[in-house]
């Protein structure tokens, strides 16, 4: 018997969580990061970055994320976005640069 990886008393996040995330509803945060986080982690040690890079490099996703999250009104918006800004933070990294200050949403 295959065994769900989510538990089915557990809140499935909806984008009723992003606008309320964006409206500083910490809870709503929580789920949305909960739900992107593993996309995040894998993109980053999919460039290569271990240890407390890699983690520095997600903290960096979650932080421009959050400066933008209003801007991005689906969890779909979001999956794009965090997508292509931890990859190009992970790059800013292994080429040794400064963490990037351009937070603008990626086209």
């Amino acid at each position: 018997m295959r065994r769900s990886r989510t538990p089915q008393c557990a809140h499935q996040p909806s984008d009723a969580d992003v606008a309320a995330a964006a409206a500083g509803d910490r809870r709503a945060w929580e789920r949305v990061v909960e739900r992107h986080a593993e996309q995040v982690w894998a993109t980053v040690r999919g460039r290569g970055l271990d240890g407390a890079l890699a983690a520095r490099v997600c903290q960096l996703t979650w932080l421009r994320l959050a400066d933008h999250l209003d801007e991005l009104p689906t969890h779909d918006d979001i999956r794009e976005w965090v997508g292509i800004v931890a990859d190009r933070e992970a790059v800013i990294a292994i080429r040794g640069l400064a963490p990037s200050t351009n937070a603008a949403r990626p086209s």
